[in-house]
């Protein structure tokens, strides 16, 4: 009786074998693309603080540019001055943060119309902060110094060379 119902039943039982092989391999793939799905959730949710960060921190530096241009045009306005757009091309790229700024500013103040700007511009940041460091923190970037030091010794580049900083 029973060699009769395995030979009466072999397609049956390898087609119900190969079935369910076929509906685990399935499983397996789907448990694979979900394991998947899973950890690109896990990575972009991972990111989305950084995200979220770097849009509130340019939001604010835009912000503060926006300030600063107000608290200039409402000094130049006390002081009975206008603003030029000399003077706000000036309060954009200052502090300098690369070299590359630098020598741009360094080229342009080979004209006069941008030099007595320039010189004005920074009288105004020396009377806010009031002394010379402050002014000079206030032209230069923290990286960009990192380069200089004021006659060029050790490697370094000169500070009293530079047209930004002697002015005739």
């Amino acid at each position: 009786m029973t060699a009769s119902r395995t030979a009466s039943h072999p397609t049956s039982y390898r087609e119900a074998l190969t079935q369910i092989i076929g509906l685990c391999n399935t499983i397996l793939e789907r448990q694979s693309k979900e394991a998947k799905v899973d950890d690109l959730q896990k990575k972009i949710t991972e990111n989305m603080p950084d995200r979220c960060e770097g849009v509130a921190q340019q939001k604010t530096l835009r912000e503060c540019k926006v300030l600063i241009k107000k608290v200039h045009q409402s000094f130049c306005r006390i002081n009975g001055g206008a603003v030029t757009e000399l003077q706000l091309e000036i309060s954009d790229v200052l502090p300098l943060k690369t070299i590359d700024a630098l020598f741009d500013v360094e080229e342009k103040l080979q004209s006069n119309e941008y030099k007595e700007e320039m010189i004005s511009y920074i009288f105004t940041l020396g009377a806010a902060t009031g002394n010379i460091d402050g002014t000079i923190k206030k032209m230069f970037s923290d990286e960009l110094l990192i380069n200089f030091n004021w006659d060029g010794r050790c490697g370094k580049r000169a500070l009293m060379k530079l047209n930004a900083v002697e002015f005739k």
